[in-house]
């Protein structure tokens, strides 16, 4: 089993736990926490304060890979396993976009800092960037790279850094 646990810092206790998840990651002001239950297709964001369900989305029809808030709030996007990306609004919790194009499971993705580029990254190490807010696709980058498994952006957009499986850099 994969739990998540909500830890008060401060106070050093557990504030609340959710059972059998996967991918999962908090909204950059700590106001949302959005999972994946292991080996499902769908994420659930709830409310950090309250762990209230506010949002069941439908985001893949396989299993969810990664899910991730952009810094500026605005964006959740989630990675899966049927080679798609789905980018949901914050406000409303509607799908914006359903970016497709990866031949692979898309393993990975990072977002720039200004919320306006998004990196996915896939299980044959191919590298696409997209235009968030518009859902285009903007560039293939193909770097020889195994397996994508993590994607970060420099703080000045400028630079993009990607990782496979064996944690090369």
């Amino acid at each position: 089993s994969h739990d998540l646990a909500v830890v008060d810092i401060l106070n050093k206790t557990v504030i609340a736990t959710l059972e059998d998840r996967a991918a999962s990651t908090i909204s950059y002001d700590a106001q949302w926490i959005a999972a994946a239950r292991h080996g499902l297709d769908d994420v659930e964001v709830f409310n950090r304060e309250s762990m209230l369900l506010v949002a069941t989305l439908p985001a893949h029809h396989s299993t969810v890979e990664q899910v991730l808030f952009s810094p500026n709030g605005q964006f959740l996007v989630t990675t899966g396993s049927d080679r798609m990306v789905t980018v949901w609004s914050c406000q409303t919790w509607q799908l914006l976009h359903k970016l497709s194009g990866h031949q692979a499971n898309v393993l990975a993705a990072g977002i720039s800092f200004d919320g306006t580029t998004l990196a996915t990254g896939d299980a044959e190490g191919l590298i696409k960037l997209w235009d968030l807010p518009g859902g285009r696709e903007l560039l293939d980058l193909d770097q020889q790279l195994n397996r994508v498994r993590g994607l970060r952006f420099t703080a000045s957009g400028e630079n993009l850094i990607a990782w496979d499986s064996e944690l090369k850099i």
